[in-house]
């Protein structure tokens, strides 16, 4: 949850993050019975098992391998008892979307949320500064949303530079 840039002082701190500016958090939790998960899937795709292409609806997956309903139950009253707005929940019970100030972020999970300067592009990011500690008696698998050190971008549009470059070897145009 820490950025690698901040654990290790390359990103200098720049600040606080306002305790009123709105975070957007995807906690998620782990599988239960991975390994008969992994035969599962095996069998899924071998066209000699009687399981072959017989897929498992949202429910029958959730009974069989997501969390259990009270830890998930216990992560949405963990939310709303810390000021985070539940957003979404999802059948598999897998991630809880909430939203929340960071103050309550902050008090949520131990941390603190300040802002750097990124050591390689011209701006700034927020991170915590230590692994979030939540008082709650459930796993976690991780909680997204905590950092902006990697911004998002879609993976399948071309830079105007390539496109203004001639193709000059192959065969076709």
């Amino acid at each position: 949850h820490v950025p690698e840039a901040v654990s290790t002082g390359l990103a200098p701190l720049v600040g606080h993050l306002p305790s009123t500016q709105r975070l957007s958090l995807a906690i998620s939790l782990p599988l239960r019975n991975e390994s008969e998960l992994d035969v599962l899937l095996q069998q899924l795709y071998d066209p000699q098992s009687p399981s072959y292409h017989q897929y498992l609806s949202i429910q029958e997956f959730a009974a069989r391998f997501g969390p259990v309903e009270s830890d998930y139950v216990a992560v949405l009253n963990f939310a709303e008892a810390n000021g985070l707005a539940v957003i979404d929940t999802f059948g598999n019970r897998m991630v809880v979307d909430v939203e929340g100030p960071a103050a309550n972020i902050e008090s949520a999970f131990h941390i603190s949320l300040s802002i750097y300067q990124h050591p390689t592009e011209n701006r700034t990011f927020y991170a915590p500064d230590r692994e979030p500690t939540p008082d709650l008696d459930v796993p976690l698998l991780h909680i997204s949303g905590l950092d902006n050190f990697t911004l998002p971008h879609a993976k399948n549009v071309r830079s105007s530079l390539a496109d203004a470059t001639p193709k000059t070897t192959g065969s076709g145009p």
